[in-house]
Parts: C-alpha cells; sequence; structure tokens
C-alpha cells in the first residue's frame, strides 16, 4: 500500500485535519507522488474545493510531467484560475520535452507571451531539450537565438540541449555554427 493512499484515505475521515493537512502538506504529498496516486488525490483535493491555487497545480503538473503525461498536463494548465506562473507554464513546457511533444511545448511558449509572462533560461532549456529529441536543430538554434535575444543567460544545458539536436539531425557542423552564433 502506497503512503499517498493510507494517508489520503486517513484525510478523508478527518475534515479537521484534511484541511490542516491542505496548508501544510499538500503540495509535497503531491509532488512527491506517483502520478496515478497525485491524480487521485487531487480529484478528491477539487471535489472539497482546496486544489485552487496555481502551485498546486504545479506539483500535479510536475507529477504528470515525469509520466509522460503531457495531455494531462496541458489539460491541468486550462484549469486553472488566476494567474499562472512562470515555474508554472516551465513545468508544463517540461512535460512536453519529456513526452516528445515539441509543437505542444512550443505552443505554450507562445501562450505564455501571450498571457505576459516572460520564459526563462529553464523554459527555453526543455522547449531546445524537445526540439533536441525530435532532431530540429534549426529550430533548437532558433530558440537559442531567441533567448540570447531576450537577454537570458544561457546555461551548460542550454548548449548541450542546442548540441544534441546538431547530433541528432546529423549536424555536428550545425552545432558548430549555431554555438558560434552566440
Amino acid at each position: 500500500v502506497c503512503k499517498t493512499t493510507s494517508l489520503a484515505s486517513m484525510l478523508r475521515v478527518d475534515g479537521a485535519v484534511g484541511i490542516a493537512w491542505s496548508v501544510v502538506t499538500r503540495r509535497p504529498l503531491l509532488s512527491g507522488a506517483r502520478y496515478a496516486h497525485a491524480e487521485a488525490t487531487a480529484d478528491w483535493l477539487k471535489g472539497l474545493g482546496l486544489l485552487k491555487n496555481p502551485r498546486e497545480f504545479t506539483a500535479l503538473i510536475s507529477s504528470a510531467g515525469r509520466s509522460r503525461r503531457w495531455r494531462d498536463a496541458l489539460a491541468m494548465l486550462q484549469q486553472i484560475d488566476g494567474s499562472i506562473s512562470v515555474i508554472t507554464y516551465g513545468a508544463v513546457i517540461s512535460a512536453c520535452e519529456t513526452g516528445s511533444a515539441w509543437p505542444q511545448a512550443l505552443h505554450v511558449l507562445v501562450e505564455m507571451r501571450s498571457s505576459c509572462v516572460e520564459p526563462n533560461t529553464m523554459c527555453f532549456n526543455s522547449l531546445i531539450s524537445a526540439f533536441a529529441k525530435a532532431a530540429l536543430w534549426q529550430h533548437a538554434g532558433l530558440a537559442l537565438a531567441e533567448l540570447k535575444h531576450r537577454h537570458l543567460e544561457p546555461s551548460i544545458v542550454t548548449f548541450n540541449a542546442t548540441a544534441g539536436a546538431c547530433a541528432r539531425a546529423a549536424r555536428g557542423g550545425g552545432a558548430f555554427a549555431v554555438l558560434a552564433g552566440i
């Protein structure tokens, strides 16, 4: 029996404990759980009206991403009421990257901009990694250029993902050209 299941069962019995739990430990329970357990717990919390904060959705989105459930991550993004943080958008982009869904990752990045949320380096890293998985070295190079255009600092992950996109496309020379352009 998973601790998540037994804890959730215990909390269903005592509403007062459930409320204290929702304030103190809800996020760690969701983020640390396997997705199936996190999803069931989230459904239960939504039924109680306790899953409202975008940060709580972020934990569940991250769990979905680790389980390669990028469609669920996208659906959860649409359920969030209120403003969405760069961290939440980044978790969705990362879920799309993990699920090899580069068009959806790109769509989320565009959606961020239309919501006036500026992507950070981690968002671009996940997008570039998604391009790398699809061997889209030119897309990766354009994303790297966009990152630099936004005055963001590329990391070693940025460079490795860009070079990886070039390597997967058998464009080793392209990696040098892309990386030299920054």
